[in-house]
């Protein structure tokens, strides 16, 4: 998009901004991951660059697990402008009740692991040893883990309109 898209603006406030206030009421343990971290200071949210550089969206998610402080992790991309902290809770509850690993929503006929909860241990030991077997894929350690696939309908319950998993593409 020729920019950083949580820089972007989305009623005049910058996309990563929006995300963070919409999800402060549910967790105190709120950052962001970005490798170009100009003009982010100024948002006043925590800030941590890839603990693995280049390795694209995976090595952003072993980023988010590595800096995380409770067990649950939600992830959310800053491109969501109406990422959902209700449905983000709702899938947390069901990892607690299943015993599951990962949490996540298909949508499209797609899995979203950028509006998904992921269990701290042991989905961070599962991505380093895919990391550091070369993987790249964001679902290339999904055969490790307990995945509880979130289906359209079952998320259509938290978000009526279907808006959560809208992107700024």
């Amino acid at each position: 998009m020729g920019m950083d898209k949580g820089l972007m603006l989305f009623n005049g406030i910058p996309l990563a901004q929006r995300l963070a206030s919409r999800f402060q009421s549910i967790s105190d343990d709120l950052f962001l991951i970005s490798n170009a971290p100009q003009g982010y200071e100024r948002l006043g949210i925590a800030l941590h660059r890839d603990v693995h550089p280049n390795h694209g969206p995976l090595g952003g998610l072993y980023t988010a697990l590595y800096y995380a402080r409770q067990p649950l992790v939600g992830v959310v991309a800053c491109d969501m402008p109406f990422a959902n902290p209700e449905l983000l809770q709702y899938m947390a509850q069901v990892a607690i009740d299943e015993g599951a690993d990962v949490v996540i929503p298909r949508a499209n006929g797609q899995y979203e692991p950028f509006h998904a909860v992921f269990r701290l241990q042991p989905c961070l030991a599962y991505i380093d040893e895919a990391l550091t077997a070369g993987e790249r894929r964001m679902i290339s350690w999904f055969g490790k883990a307990v995945i509880r696939e979130i289906a359209p309908e079952e998320a259509k319950k938290l978000d009526p309109y279907g808006l959560c998993f809208t992107n700024v593409n």
